[in-house]
C-alpha cells in the first residue's frame, strides 16, 4: 500500500481507496500498462504465421478432395472429409484466438488457442505433427504474459483484428473460387474433345458409306470387308511370314487378351483367307528348334504338335522332321 495526495484537498490518503476520508472525493485508480513481452510476441507471431498457413492447407484440400474421383474412391474420399471436419474446425478457431491473442495482448486468448489446437490433436492424432508447435508456443506465450492489471482491447487493436480475419475469408474464397474455375475448365474441355471425337467418328462414318455407295459393282466384295477383317489378316499374314506359325497357333494369337484381342469371326476369315504354307512354316519351325535348342527329331516332332508349341498338325510335323537335314 502507498500514499497518495487528493486531488480535492490534497491530504494524503492511501491509493487503495474509493474516497477521500477528508474532503469525500473520489479516488481514480489509474492500472499500470501492461508492456509487451518481446519473446511472447515473437511465440505468438510464429503460431499466428502457422496456424493459417495449416488452415487454409485444410480448407483448400479437403474442399477439393472428392473432385475428378468416382465409386468407392469418392466415397473414401467423402469418409475422410467428414472426419476431419471436427480437427480443421478446432484449427481454424484455433487460429482466430490466436490472432486476437497477437494483436491484444491477452493471456485468456492464447490459453484458449493453445487448448483449441490441443483439441484438434485429440480428433486426429495423425496429424499431430501439424499443429503441436503453435500449441507449443501459445502455451509458452501464456506464461510469458504479465498477469496483473485489467488489459482493454483497443479500438485500433479491434480494426486490425478485424481486418486481418477478412483478408484470412478473402484469401480462402479466392483459392476455392481458383479451384472450381479449374475444374470447370477441365470439365468444358473435356466435353469440347468428347463433342469433337463424336464429330469426327460422325464425320468419318458418313465418309465411308458415301464411299461404299459410289464405289462400282467390281469391288463391291472387297469393300464390304470390314476393317477389323483385314487387319486381322494382315497380322495373320505377318504371323506366317516372320514367325512361321500354324493355323491353329495363328487363330489362337489372333484371338488372345494378350495377343490381337480379335473377335472370332474375324480370326476365322483371316485364317480362310491367308497365303500360308504351313508344311514349310512347320519345316521352318523345326529348323529353328534344332539349331536354336539342339533338340532330337522326336523331341522336334512332339513340339510342332504340341497344344503347347508349335499346334501343326501330324503330317506337317512328319514332313518336317523328314525334310529337316535336306
Amino acid at each position: 500500500m502507498a500514499l497518495i495526495k487528493c486531488e480535492e484537498c490534497g491530504k494524503e490518503i492511501s491509493d487503495r481507496a474509493d474516497a477521500c476520508p477528508h474532503c469525500g472525493c473520489p479516488i481514480t485508480h489509474i492500472s499500470e500498462p501492461v508492456t509487451r513481452n518481446n519473446f511472447a510476441t515473437a511465440c505468438l507471431f510464429i503460431s499466428h504465421l502457422l496456424g493459417f498457413a495449416y488452415t487454409l492447407f485444410c480448407l483448400i484440400y479437403w474442399a477439393s478432395a472428392g473432385s475428378g474421383m468416382s465409386g468407392f474412391e469418392k466415397l473414401g474420399a467423402d469418409i475422410a472429409t467428414v472426419m476431419m471436419i471436427p480437427h480443421v474446425v478446432l484449427v481454424v478457431l484455433a487460429t482466430v484466438f490466436n490472432t486476437f491473442a497477437l494483436f491484444s495482448y491477452h493471456r485468456c486468448f492464447s490459453l484458449t488457442a493453445a487448448i483449441l489446437y490441443c483439441g484438434s490433436i485429440l480428433f486426429m492424432p495423425l496429424y499431430f505433427y501439424f499443429v503441436i508447435i503453435q500449441a507449443i508456443l501459445c502455451f509458452i506465450s501464456f506464461f510469458l504474459m504479465q498477469s496483473k492489471g485489467k488489459i482493454s482491447i483497443k479500438v485500433k487493436e479491434l480494426i486490425s483484428t478485424v481486418s486481418v480475419l477478412c483478408a484470412m475469408i478473402s484469401v480462402i474464397i479466392m483459392f476455392s473460387n481458383i479451384g472450381n474455375v479449374e475444374d470447370n475448365k477441365k470439365a468444358e474441355v473435356s466435353s469440347a474433345e468428347s463433342t469433337t471425337e463424336q464429330t469426327a467418328a460422325t464425320t468419318e462414318a458418313s465418309t465411308e458409306n458415301s464411299l461404299l455407295i459410289n464405289q462400282p459393282q467390281t469391288s463391291t466384295t472387297e469393300t464390304l470387308v470390314p476393317r477389323e477383317y483385314q487387319s486381322a489378316l494382315n497380322q495373320a499374314q505377318s504371323y506366317s511370314n516372320t514367325m512361321h506359325m500354324s493355323e491353329a497357333a495363328i487363330y489362337d494369337q489372333l484371338i488372345s487378351e494378350y495377343g490381337g484381342q480379335f473377335n472370332s469371326d474375324a480370326a476365322q476369315y483371316a485364317i480362310e483367307n491367308v497365303n500360308a504354307d504351313y508344311y514349310y512354316n512347320a519345316l521352318e519351325s523345326a529348323k529353328s528348334y534344332s539349331e536354336t535348342m539342339d533338340m532330337s527329331s522326336d523331341a522336334i516332332y512332339d513340339q510342332l504338335i504340341s497344344d503347347y508349341g508349335g499346334k501343326f498338325t501330324e503330317d506337317q510335323a512328319s514332313y518336317a522332321v523328314q525334310h529337316l537335314y535336306d
